[in-house]
């Protein structure tokens, strides 16, 4: 397959890569927005608020290696078509916490089983299967969904908050992550075709054959 081939058959897969990353990074880029209304309504101090990223970490790199294992054996696609549901269900939950704090801790553990599931990572495993002559540039491309997201999502977030107020802004923004990932995922998402597997012995079989060829 030459590189206009390829580029011609796969680069939906690469559309919804980059909505996909750009969506799971969102929750990322909200807090320097939503400190101080989080702050001013439930009086938690920053290190409280911020202690999302810490339980988000945790999650992701506990949560992580189990992910790639299930995209191995069932692919990309499926597993980030579950992982919109659970990422706009944990980016949601936030709109639930408070005045608590525990419930903040609560949220961000649901968060962090979502962006663990819809992470960069699995996203990209795809295009990185699909692509070989132009590799380099799909996988460029959906990865600067990252960028997409840390420019936008600020200004969402802000006109989130003019629009609902603090305590529900979570909600709208969980509705935006999801419409962006889910239907493209659905819609363009494809893993590569599967290799079919080799028979035991067939490896062997084949160098014997070459190198009777051979004498």
């Amino acid at each position: 397959m030459n590189r206009e081939t390829e580029w011609r058959d796969s680069w939906p897969t690469v559309l919804a890569a980059f909505l996909g990353v750009a969506a799971s990074a969102m929750p990322s880029f909200t807090l320097g927005v939503m400190m101080k209304p989080l702050s001013d309504g439930y009086g938690w101090s920053r290190s409280e608020i911020t202690s999302m990223i810490t339980i988000v970490t945790i999650f992701m790199l506990t949560l992580s290696p189990l992910i790639g294992g299930l995209v191995d054996r069932h692919g990309a696609r499926r597993i980030v078509l579950v992982a919109c549901f659970v990422l706009a269900f944990g980016f949601a939950s936030l709109s639930l916490a408070g005045p608590a704090i525990w419930s903040w801790y609560v949220a961000s553990a649901f968060l962090g089983v979502g962006m663990a599931m819809a992470g960069a990572t699995v996203w990209i495993s795809a295009v990185a299967r699909r692509f070989h002559q132009r590799r380099a540039f799909a996988l460029s491309v959906a990865l600067s969904g990252l960028g997409l997201s840390l420019g936008a999502t600020p200004a969402l977030t802000t006109a989130a908050l003019g629009l609902v107020g603090f305590r529900h802004v979570y909600f709208l923004l969980a509705g935006v992550a999801f419409l962006c990932c889910f239907p493209t995922g659905l819609l363009f998402f494809r893993d590569a075709p599967r290799a079919p597997a080799s028979r035991p012995g067939a490896a062997a079989g084949e160098h014997c054959l070459r190198f009777t060829e051979a004498l």
